[in-house]
């Protein structure tokens, strides 16, 4: 994912009400943007979260919602529990959630999930970048590549390929 977009590319899972970054992959730009393994992001805040979020189960997913603080960093930043279930409404439309700093200024993310067995998100794959470089319109060009990494995350975990 990192070699097809440039970008750094992560790969983390959900830790109570917060995300998890297991493993990272820094880009090949000049100015690289990515997160240490062992960081905890918010959910409402990131692409990554919001995806996991969204192809949870219906309890599972309220109930982690319950938990979380919608903290406002910036004057875009989701802060209602009704913004965030339409937000994750659109994701589960659209396959993908992106992040255009609400969190940290001018860092923008594209994330997409990997499933389990069950078709319930697992993880999330997603891709970082300043927002220069990772625009909102270059992560919709991108989307379908990152979606298609997700899925292949997918298959590889259920011991099968992905169909071309």
């Amino acid at each position: 994912l990192s070699d097809q977009t440039g970008e750094a590319a992560h790969l983390g899972i959900l830790s109570g009400s917060e995300g998890i970054v297991l493993e990272r992959v820094i880009g090949r730009a000049m100015i690289k943007f990515y997160v240490e393994r062992g960081t905890r992001f918010p959910l409402h805040t990131s692409g990554p979260g919001k995806v996991m979020l969204a192809f949870k189960p219906e309890s599972e997913r309220d109930d982690i919602i319950a938990g979380m603080k919608f903290e406002r960093f910036h004057p875009w930043t989701i802060s209602n529990r009704k913004d965030f279930l339409q937000c994750l409404d659109q994701v589960r439309n659209t396959g993908f959630a992106t992040d255009v700093g609400e969190h940290l200024e001018g860092h923008h993310c594209l994330a997409a999930p990997i499933f389990d067995a069950e078709g319930n998100a697992l993880a999330s794959l997603w891709i970082t970048g300043p927002s220069q470089r990772l625009s909102e319109e270059r992560m919709l060009k991108l989307a379908a590549v990152v979606k298609k990494a997700g899925a292949m995350a997918t298959a590889a975990l259920r011991g099968g390929a992905l169909a071309a």
